[in-house]
Order: C-alpha cells, then structure tokens, then sequence
C-alpha cells in the first residue's frame, strides 16, 4: 500500500505494509523509498507519530541515497536494458518520448536536468517492464499447458527485491518478479518466469521440480547459470 506524509515540510510518499510484528518497523531501501511495516493492530496515528520521531534519520537517509543514484547516473550514462548496453542520448524537446533504437536510448524532454532524465528513465523502464512481463506471463502459462502441465494463469505482480528474482505463492496462483530483471537478456527473464511456474506443480526444489522445469525449458541450467554469473559482476 502507498501512502504520503508530511516531514519537515516535505511530501514522503512511503510503501506500508501490516505484518504479524510488535513494533513499527521503517527503513529506507536502497533504491531510496521508504517501506514501512506496523503490527494489524497498530493505529495510524501512532505509525505517523513514529515517522515524525524519526524524521531526521529518514530524510537523512533517502537524501544520501538520491545524491548516490543521482551521481551514479551522471557518471554512468548508459542505461543495461534486456542485456545490452544503451548510450542515454538526451535531447531538448517539446514533448517526453523515451524510446531505444539500436544501442541508443534516445530521451527527449523540456527540460533535461540529470534528475529528468533519471526520472524519464525510470518511467521508460518500468513501461517496458509492465508491458514485457504480462507477454511472458501469458507464455509462460501456454508452455506449461503445451506440456501437459495443469497451471492456473498466474496473478502477477512486479516490484523491485533486492535478495530474489522472483517468488511463487502456489496455493494462491500468484507469482512475484523481480523489476530488475529488465535490465538482463529476455531469455534469463523468461528462466525465471519458468522457475516460479513449476512452483505450481511442485512447491519444492526436488529433483522433480528440476525434472518439471527442464521438460519445459531444457536450456534452464545454462540461464540461471548466466544470470548468476552477471548478477555477480
């Protein structure tokens, strides 16, 4: 769940979740958001409370992250997308269109401050994000069932993790996918697509798990092997 605050003045827009924990628990990623969690029971109010008592530590913290994205991008100014390098080329115009061709990643913007373009970025990434995990959600699911599989067609949900590429909540008929997948080569992203699907037809990492899972994707060692290898970089 998003939510905002005021802090110091300032607009906090912070994702909350409520947990099976005593106390209200707050830090800030390394992406630079605020996450939240707070006991079922815990009145708003009181989290609020909180957030105010540790408002120096929290504003502190997402300030030195967003100076360290910002000086990140400007020293680096590529984009890894799908497992290719882009050379950002950012031009004036008009209109916002962001858009790759060959190993560019053209930006043109109003105004084309580090901070726009950074921020443009970002909106280019998670559009292609959204729009390329559905298709291999879709199939990934008419794999499965061309191979004789009984898979339902997966909820899914897209967020940034820092710790798993994705995670499978069998019983439920969700699965959940790593955002940063989009920066590695399609075929390791469908890997993982492939890994949380036979999660449904065996919620363990048994060999008939590993059995499932090559049947439908024979060259699954050699992604995962190829994933781990740039994760590792």
């Amino acid at each position: 769940m998003i939510k905002r605050i005021i802090l110091d003045g300032r607009d906090i827009t912070y994702t909350f979740e409520r947990k099976n924990v005593k106390n209200i628990n707050m830090r800030v990623r390394s992406d630079g958001t605020l996450y939240v969690s707070a006991g079922k029971n815990v009145p708003e109010k009181l989290i609020e409370q909180a957030l105010n008592a540790k408002k120096g530590f929290i504003l502190s913290a997402m300030d030195r992250w967003s100076s360290a994205l910002h000086d990140d991008f400007r020293n680096n100014c590529a984009l890894q997308f799908l497992g290719k390098q882009l050379a950002i080329c950012a031009t004036v115009a008009q209109n916002e269109a962001v858009y790759a061709d060959g190993d560019k990643l053209y930006v043109r913007l109003p105004d084309i401050s580090g901070e726009n373009v950074k921020a443009a970025v970002e909106r280019f990434c998670k559009r292609e994000c959204e729009r390329l995990f559905l298709t291999l959600n879709d199939e990934t699911e008419k794999l499965f069932l061309s191979h004789g599989y009984n898979v339902p067609h997966a909820a899914l949900t897209i967020r940034y993790m820092k710790s798993r590429w994705g995670s499978c909540s069998y019983n439920s008929g969700k699965i959940t996918i790593n955002s940063r997948l989009i920066h590695y080569p399609i075929d390791c992203i469908r890997s993982v697509f492939c890994h949380e699907y036979a999660h449904f037809i065996h919620a363990n990492h048994s060999s008939d798990f590993y059995a499932v899972l090559t049947d439908v994707l024979p060259e699954y060692k050699k992604l995962h092997a190829i994933l781990q290898k740039k994760t590792e970089e």
